[in-house]
């Protein structure tokens, strides 16, 4: 499946280096077998009609028929799993969420701008014949979008409060945060060399679910009923270290 992935992903990506193109193939591979609810392709952009293209080039391999695409304009493409996306939305209020769009992070409920877009996508992910979903805008809330896509148990909100769902994010608009000169706790899990996941988070928020998550990569990795020799004995490292960074962006 590695190198049918790779061989999809190379003439789509070709300024991509050996290293970084089988990193990208490795995080393909992740969704597709289910040990990730999605995986963000943020090393180009891609129209909807590129990533339509790329969805159904990934999909001839039986293995991959899982896959999704949600896109977001054409600033936003994920490659997603549509079984651990359906999964995922029960759980988006046990999520610990961090307002970071003023002077100091602050713990907060999850937002409902993100509940309405997850609400637009239970239908759509119900649906087994559907592969695509598109909104022509990026919505104020989509850095608590990424944050619950890409499966972070802890998820920043940038927007405001007075934000309704509907709303479109300014793209050339600049919107600050407080995470600039502060100690953050940088966490990454990994998979043998593959960096399967990496997210930060403030010291005010609560660590109890933290190794939840590879707790959760590792129980996933055990049903694998095909496990590609890349990941034979491989089980799910947690690394983390502290980090203070003059600009922190979102």
């Amino acid at each position: 499946m590695l190198s049918f992935i790779s061989s999809v992903l190379g003439p789509c990506f070709k300024s991509l280096n050996n290293t970084r193109l089988n990193s990208l193939s490795k995080a393909i591979a992740c969704v597709a077998l289910g040990l990730r609810t999605s995986h963000l392709l943020d090393i180009i952009l891609l129209d909807l009609n590129q990533a339509k293209k790329l969805l159904k080039q990934l999909r001839k391999h039986p293995s991959c028929r899982s896959l999704v695409l949600l896109q977001f304009k054409n600033s936003f493409t994920f490659i997603g799993h549509r079984i651990r996306l359906q999964d995922h939305l029960s759980v988006a209020d046990k999520l610990i969420y961090v307002a970071v769009q003023g002077t100091e992070p602050v713990k907060s409920n999850v937002p409902p701008q993100l509940i309405y877009w997850l609400d637009q996508l239970k239908p759509f992910l119900s649906k087994p014949n559907q592969t695509v979903f598109y909104s022509d805008s990026v919505p104020t809330c989509m850095v608590s979008i990424i944050g619950w896509a890409l499966e972070y148990p802890i998820v920043y909100t940038t927007h405001l409060p007075t934000d309704q769902p509907q709303d479109e994010l300014d793209e050339w608009e600049t919107r600050t945060n407080c995470l600039g000169a502060r100690q953050l706790q940088l966490v990454q899990l990994w998979l043998a060399d593959h960096m399967l996941l990496s997210y930060s988070y403030p010291v005010i928020s609560d660590l109890d679910n933290l190794l939840d998550v590879q707790s959760k990569v590792n129980h996933r990795l055990t049903r694998l009923k095909n496990t590609p020799d890349w990941l034979n004995g491989v089980y799910c490292e947690l690394k983390r270290e502290q980090i203070k960074l003059d600009r922190f962006a979102l």
